[in-house]
């Protein structure tokens, strides 16, 4: 196996090529966990999964709470599904805790205080209710705990994290949050051993090929812990060694599979670079040259057959969306058409016309129709 082979066979295996999923759900239960702390982008990481998903089809998910946002994995917030929401929670939280650790104790969040907001969270929530991060802010400073903003971020965090609370529908254009006992009366638990099986072998299916530094990054566990998940399911696993490192996917003997010639507008924080440890591996641009090594480099690249071509920016101007695509290098015809494809793709995920512009980094911008 190359390289640009295991490129090839992590954009099948997340839907980014091949056949698309058919609704939200559908992705992040694949995935797992979607990266969504940014939600423009990670909803378009989403729909970009499917056969033909659209804005509304994530806000409808988001908002009747078949996919959750929360804080699990690492110190950001995931799309998930709430039968997942819990073993999730569970397996990950105490990594994320540990990460934490250092700005509990900065903002004065002992396990008494942390106990007190709890308790005010629980009882403002309780009976379906659903508040912004603000609203629990006043009813915690009525039960007189101190709420600037940063204190306030890091409590609602560690409720999330001690499956308190997680996302609720939006209020105008505010995040909420509800009881999570609440809005996923289904999620599931797990036994440590079978919810580290379950999350090890659903990353390599849905991320693979990947390295056992890729699952440990994607998943902060420690390296006992992912070497011991990968011990458990290797049986159903493959591997190959290339240039030294071990990389393990679902099982099955993937053949280098052409890969079509589609344009991907990849999001910022996208499931497709941000769950493995070497980035620069990861999105090569064309010639070998690598667009850098910071996460910042690669933000919103814009990818054809595993290269990355440069960067797309959106933006709207009287209604309509203006894609900025700044490229590496000179495109190619074909290369042209396929962006402009993708740019089209992108217009009506977002039910609004658009225009592309696509530009060298050094050149001037020119505008296709």
């Amino acid at each position: 196996m190359e390289r640009l082979d295991i490129i090839r066979e992590r954009f099948h295996a997340q839907h980014l090529t091949g056949s698309g999923l058919d609704t939200p759900e559908d992705v992040v239960q694949w995935l797992c966990a979607v990266q969504a702390q940014e939600i423009p982008g990670a909803k378009w990481a989403v729909a970009q999964r499917m056969k033909s998903g659209v804005e509304a089809d994530v806000d409808r998910a988001y908002a009747d709470g078949t996919i959750l946002r929360t804080h699990v994995l690492r110190p950001t917030w995931h799309f998930v599904l709430p039968v997942d929401i819990r073993w999730m929670q569970q397996l990950t939280a105490p990594r994320v805790h540990a990460f934490c650790a250092s700005y509990y104790r900065q903002q004065e969040l002992d396990d008494a205080v942390l106990g007190r907001c709890h308790d005010v969270i629980a009882r403002a929530l309780q009976g379906g209710n659903a508040l912004t991060r603000k609203e629990l802010g006043v009813r915690l400073a009525e039960a007189g705990i101190k709420t600037n903003a940063l204190r306030l971020s890091f409590i609602t965090m560690h409720a999330e994290l001690e499956q308190l609370i997680c996302s609720g529908p939006m209020k105008g254009k505010r995040y909420t949050y509800m009881l999570l006992d609440e809005r996923a009366p289904g999620a599931k638990t797990l036994p440590p051993d079978e919810a580290l099986a379950e999350l090890t072998l659903r990353f390599f299916h849905s991320h693979g090929p990947a390295t056992e530094k890729d699952y440990r990054w994607w998943s902060s566990l420690k390296a006992a812990d992912a070497r011991a998940g990968i011990e458990m399911v290797k049986d159903r696993l493959v591997q190959d060694v290339v240039d030294g490192q071990i990389y393990w996917w679902a099982e099955g003997d993937p053949a280098p599979r052409p890969m079509p010639g589609d344009a991907c507008l990849i999001p910022e924080f996208d499931e497709s670079y941000i769950a493995y440890q070497d980035l620069r591996f990861l999105l090569p641009t064309p010639g070998g040259k690598q667009p850098g090594s910071e996460i910042g480099d690669l933000l919103r690249p814009i990818t054809i057959e595993g290269q990355t071509l440069g960067s797309w920016k959106p933006a709207v101007n009287n209604g309509e969306i203006v894609l900025s695509a700044m490229l590496f290098t000179p495109p190619e015809p074909e290369q042209v058409a396929a962006i402009e494809a993708a740019a089209e793709r992108y217009g009506t995920y977002l039910n609004r016309p658009v225009t592309l512009s696509v530009s060298m980094t050094s050149q001037k911008a020119e505008t296709l129709d």
